[in-house]
């Protein structure tokens, strides 16, 4: 569920009148400060709280309760949010239960998987964040984010813990090649050709002026390999490299070019012998405010042996694939995907959003007809602030998927949703 910073609180304002400089100067009426003097609080420690750049609709708002020092350097907040869904699969239904993933449809169409009725709360979650300001560093923030595990409800998933000092970001968060702002859907997986992953990393981010920002970063290179018949799966050895320059102007218009760099090695146990093959991407994203209350989104993605990093190719090991002519050799296919999106703020506590999304593969290698081709996803949705804090909404998705044979399998979801945020 992707939106631009302004979606990130249930009482958040339409996109053309918020401010986000003069929100992030003062705490919010909604904060409970538990102990310390807010009179005290340094601007640069509320800065650090309430930034709300490159930020996702499912991303939580800013600490409810805020713990503060005596000398207003140092603040710690807890918050979260409990989300909970009921939705109803028809015309196809895919397996992984609470997500809407197009890759996952059964294909060719399954009788027996043509309808489902499923309920989660799952995708609740807690976070705490520290926040501080020192004379010699100056600002810094420890952030630590976690969700319910995706088959038993009752056990924690650490999504994010990381400390940034500055402009350099280190831990487990948000991949340096994902633009979030730049995907307007609201259903908890995503469209199908959204780039979404987290990895560990490192990463130097810095604000070149006012309109011109850019990243780079050191990457965990984890990736996904389909071995042939002479080829072993190894750790790899070459961090994934990732940089993007981004253009900004307004409230939350941007347009970014992203890459990605990737080497990416494997085993040929005949000779002992450690092959590497090169894998990149190149992205183009934005966001732009068209004014009456209408925001536009837009992303396209191009690579080979990225497919760990889109949504919806991210369960398969699609990174490498064996070779369709030379035994013992692994490639890395291509891959191309788009999204486009329409927000629509009706008031100030409501919005509605549109969304079409397409993720290609271009080559199968050696893999079977059955292998994955293409997947289409396209959904509408509304949602409205009820009370303070408590969001609900209503959506409808649907998804097809494409194999390299031809056949096809699709499936429609209904999904209601609450959520409340603390």
């Amino acid at each position: 569920m992707a939106a631009t910073a302004c979606m990130a609180s249930a009482s958040a304002l339409p996109v053309e009148t918020q401010n986000p400089a003069a929100e992030q100067s003062r705490i919010p009426q909604r904060v409970v400060v538990v102990s310390g003097d807010t009179a005290k609080m340094r601007p640069e420690v509320v800065a650090v709280i309430y930034d709300s750049n490159d930020i996702k609709f499912h991303d939580p708002s800013a600490p409810r309760f805020l713990f503060l020092d005596r000398k207003g350097k140092i603040a710690f907040g807890i918050g979260g949010y409990i989300y909970a869904t009921a939705a109803y699969n028809f015309g196809g239904s895919e397996r992984t239960g609470s997500d809407f993933i197009p890759s996952q449809l059964p294909t060719p169409a399954d009788p027996t998987e043509r309808a489902a009725l499923q309920f989660t709360a799952r995708h609740s979650t807690i976070f705490f964040q520290l926040a501080g300001h020192s004379d010699k560093l100056g600002a810094y923030s420890a952030f630590i984010q976690t969700n319910f595990d995706d088959s038993r409800n009752r056990f924690m998933k650490l999504e994010q813990a990381y400390l940034k000092v500055g402009d350099v970001t280190a831990g487990l968060t948000r991949t340096t090649f994902q633009d979030p702002a730049s995907v307007p859907t609201v259903d908890t997986q995503g469209p199908c050709g959204e780039v979404d992953r987290k990895n560990v990393h490192l990463q130097y981010a810095p604000q070149f002026n006012e309109h011109w920002s850019g990243a780079i970063a050191v990457e965990d290179p984890h990736a996904m390999i389909n071995n042939g018949d002479f080829t072993q799966s190894i750790s790899q050895r070459v961090p994934d490299i990732p940089v993007y320059v981004q253009y900004s102007w307004g409230n939350g218009n941007h347009v970014r070019a992203s890459a990605m760099l990737r080497n990416l090695c494997y085993r040929d146990p005949r000779v002992s012998k450690v092959n590497y093959t090169q894998g990149y991407g190149v992205q183009l994203s934005g966001v732009s405010s068209l004014g009456a209350g209408f925001t536009l989104f837009a992303s396209t993605v191009y690579g080979r042996g990225i497919t760990s990093y889109i949504t919806d190719l991210s369960s398969y090991n699609l990174d490498l694939i064996p070779s369709a002519t030379t035994p013992g050799k692994l490639v890395a296919p291509q891959v191309f995907s788009y999204n486009l999106g329409l927000r629509y703020d009706f008031c100030s506590k409501g919005f509605a959003t549109l969304a079409w999304g397409q993720a290609i593969l271009g080559d199968r290698g050696d893999l079977g007809l059955d292998t994955y081709r293409q997947g289409i996803y396209a959904s509408a949705n509304v949602f409205y602030t009820i009370f303070d804090d408590c969001l609900v909404g209503l959506e409808y998705a649907r998804g097809q998927r494409t194999n390299f044979s031809g056949e096809h399998g699709s499936g429609n979801r209904i999904m209601a949703a609450v959520r409340y945020s603390f």
